[in-house]
C-alpha cells in the first residue's frame, strides 16, 4: 500500500515508512511500498489529512478516483490515460473525466452560492438596522420586562 506524507509525519515519525507493515481495516498485515505527496481532498482551504492507498482490486470502496498531472493540455492526454488505464483493468470503467480546475470549480459552487446569498441579504438587513438606530426609540429591555413582571402588585389604599 501506500501513504501519503501527512500520514508519515502523524503516525511514522522518525521512522522509514517503507517496508513497515499496517493493519488497515482488517486483521492482514500490509506493506508500505511508498510515500506520495499529500492531497487537499477535503477542499483547499483543509490541511490534507493521513491517507492510505491500496492496489485498485484490494480496494474496499467502490469508486475509484485518479488523478494525473501532464504537462501537456489535459484534453489531450484523456484518450492516452483511457487507453492506459483499459490495458491495465479492463472491467474498470472509466466515467467522469474532468480537469482539475473543473474539479476546485465545482469544489467551490456551495461557497460562492453562501457568499452570493449573503451579499444579496445583507443591504436590506443593514438598512433595516441603520433605520431601527435612527429613529432613538427605545424599547424596554427584556431584563427590565422581567423585573416589573417579578414586583408584587400594589396593595389597595398603600402607597
Amino acid at each position: 500500500m501506500l501513504v501519503n506524507d501527512t500520514f508519515v509525519r502523524t503516525f511514522l515519525q522518525n521512522v522509514d515508512p517503507i517496508g513497515q507493515q499496517l493493519k488497515v481495516y482488517d486483521d492482514v498485515p500490509k506493506t508500505i511500498i511508498g510515500v506520495v505527496a499529500s492531497a487537499r481532498q477535503w477542499g483547499l482551504d483543509r490541511e490534507p489529512s493521513p491517507e492510505v492507498y491500496f492496489p485498485i482490486y484490494d480496494s474496499f470502496v467502490n469508486e475509484l478516483v485518479i488523478v494525473a498531472k501532464t504537462r501537456i493540455a489535459p484534453a489531450l492526454a484523456v484518450e492516452p490515460l483511457r487507453r492506459l488505464l483499459r490495458e491495465a483493468a479492463p472491467d474498470l470503467p472509466v466515467t467522469a473525466v474532468r480537469t482539475m480546475e473543473q474539479v476546485v470549480s465545482e469544489g467551490n459552487t456551495m461557497r460562492r452560492f453562501f457568499t452570493a446569498v449573503m451579499l444579496w441579504a445583507a443591504p436590506p438587513w443593514l438598512a433595516l438596522a441603520r433605520w431601527r438606530t435612527s429613529t432613538n426609540t427605545r424599547v424596554p429591555s427584556r431584563g427590565s420586562r422581567m423585573i416589573r413582571s417579578i414586583s408584587p402588585p400594589p396593595r389597595p389604599g398603600v402607597r
